[in-house]
């Protein structure tokens, strides 16, 4: 066929099916996205109806105030794993201005942690920083706490400037 021919040729059987196959995934993958939206706004539906229930009330929650006083004389800076505490201002510091990736941001948590602590930390303590990091980052992304550019793997996070 040449380019002044306006006509173009009939698709073959393959190059139909091909095309209907990249269309049907393309309504798939949408179809995804959509319910991964729902999902997340069920689970965040969930976490809210949970912090409501979880909560005591009247007397109850007289008591529950009174044994932790008494339980923040004995509390030190680690948690039951043996890990700190690493709240969303931690993962902020270990950000830095410099865009960096989620493998790089968890890897400089870690040398910290470890130097805070002067020892190794286990493979146990590094899976669970590592699950700690993922939510915590996702968190503050999503809240527009942190910078976020790119996807996938490809994403990159930083500290406001």
């Amino acid at each position: 066929m040449n380019r002044y021919n306006m006509m173009e040729k009939p698709m073959s059987g393959h190059q139909s099916q091909r095309a209907m196959l990249k269309a049907e995934k393309k309504d798939l993958t949408r179809q995804i996205k959509e319910l991964a939206k729902k999902l997340t706004g069920i689970e965040r539906m969930l976490d809210k109806l949970d912090a409501q229930t979880a909560r005591p009330a009247g007397a109850a929650h007289k008591a529950v105030k009174a044994k932790r006083s008494e339980r923040t004389g004995r509390r030190t800076n680690q948690q039951e794993g043996g890990l700190p505490k690493t709240g969303g201002e931690f993962w902020i510091s270990m950000m830095g201005k410099r865009p960096r990736s989620f493998t790089d941001v968890v890897t400089r948590a870690e040398a910290t942690i470890a130097k805070s602590m002067k020892k190794e930390l286990t493979e146990d303590d590094k899976r669970k920083l590592s699950l700690r990091a993922r939510v915590a980052i996702k968190t503050l992304a999503d809240t527009k706490a942190i910078n976020s550019v790119g996807s996938g793997r490809a994403r990159r996070y930083s500290a406001h400037a």
